[in-house]
């Protein structure tokens, strides 16, 4: 657990996807949202948000193929 979040994915995709993408469950609380979004703009400003019942973690966060190096060796 780090800064209170417990069920987050962080990951890259093989794909040539244009911008890093930020998917929340709808039922997430807004604050959480809000405290996610702030964290990953400033490092991959033009992020997409979009929501997702259907997916496995509260946040799931891609990285865009252009800027996977950045997060490369962690």
């Amino acid at each position: 657990e780090t800064n209170g979040f417990t069920n987050i994915r962080i990951g890259t995709t093989n794909t040539n996807t244009p911008s890093t993408q930020i998917v929340f469950r709808p039922s997430l609380d807004n604050s959480t949202k809000t405290a996610v979004t702030n964290i990953v703009n400033p490092l991959y400003p033009n992020s997409s948000i979009l929501e997702n019942t259907d997916i496995q973690f509260d946040v799931n966060i891609t990285i865009a193929a252009s800027n996977s190096a950045s997060i490369s060796g962690q």
